[in-house]
């Protein structure tokens, strides 16, 4: 996402759905005259969303079984295929 270009002066207010990383924080404060110019940048959680997973029930023989461990390691892709063995080990 390329936020810099819709930074505009009389804006006070961005809303996105990521926390800005050092370097885009870093990039912000240089191209708007630094801290003192740009104010800073605070970041407010404003709402919480939900987010699903999905999978294909049609297959047969087969369930899924998510704690919130494993859940985790699916949205930080660390759980990549349906044969790893933590999510076999879950669904036996």
């Amino acid at each position: 996402m390329d936020w810099t270009s819709s930074v505009v002066n009389y804006n006070n207010f961005k809303v996105g759905e990521l926390p800005l990383s050092t370097a885009q924080y870093t990039t912000f404060l240089a191209t708007h005259g630094g801290a003192s110019q740009a104010r800073g940048v605070l970041h407010l959680p404003l709402a919480a969303a939900c987010v699903s997973l999905f999978f294909n029930q049609q297959l047969p023989g087969f369930s899924l079984t998510l704690n919130p461990c494993l859940t985790a390691q699916l949205y930080q892709g660390q759980v990549t295929r349906w044969s790893d063995p933590t999510l076999a080990q879950a669904n036996k």
